[in-house]
C-alpha cells in the first residue's frame, strides 16, 4: 500500500452532514464510525464507497486527497468508486458544496485526477463514459 497523501485541513469532528447527525441511519454511522479517526483507509468496503454520500463538505476535502491516491495507487481496476466518485464530480449540488469551500490546489488535485483516470480508460470506456468528462472539468476549474 501506498503512504497516504495528508490533508492540510483539520478532520472535523463530526464527518456527517447536519441532517444526518440526529437520525440513526446506519450507513451514515458507519462513515461516521470510520472517517472519524484520521488513520483511516479507503477499502472497498460498502462504507468506503458510500462515505462522500453522507459527509460535509469539510469532511470531503479533508478525505480527498487520501481517497484520490487510493483511486490511483490501490484500487482494484474494477472498483466501484470509480464510478461513485464520477457521480459525485458531476453533481452540481455536490460540486455547489464542495467547490465553494474548496482550494484552488484542491481542484488542481480533482482536474489532475481526472487526467489520470482518463489516461486509463479503453476505447470503449472513453466513448462512453469519456463524454462526461469536459463538463466535469469545466465544473472543477
Amino acid at each position: 500500500m501506498v503512504a497516504k497523501k495528508k490533508s492540510n485541513r483539520d478532520l472535523p469532528e463530526n464527518v456527517l452532514r447536519e441532517e444526518l447527525q440526529d437520525v440513526f441511519h446506519l450507513e451514515a454511522e458507519s462513515v461516521q464510525n470510520k472517517f472519524s479517526n484520521p488513520d483511516s483507509i479507503f477499502g472497498e468496503e460498502n462504507v468506503d464507497i458510500v462515505a462522500f454520500t453522507y459527509m460535509t463538505p469539510e469532511a470531503i476535502l479533508y478525505w480527498l486527497p487520501t481517497y484520490l491516491d487510493y483511486l490511483r495507487h490501490d484500487a482494484p481496476d474494477d472498483s466501484f468508486h470509480y464510478e461513485s466518485l464520477l457521480y459525485h464530480l458531476a453533481d452540481e449540488k455536490f460540486v455547489e458544496a464542495v467547490r465553494k469551500l474548496s482550494t484552488s490546489d484542491e481542484r488542481d488535485l480533482i482536474l489532475a485526477y481526472l487526467d489520470w483516470w482518463e489516461s486509463t480508460l479503453t476505447p470503449v470506456e472513453k466513448e462512453i463514459t469519456g463524454r462526461k468528462l469536459p463538463k466535469i472539468r469545466e465544473l472543477w476549474r
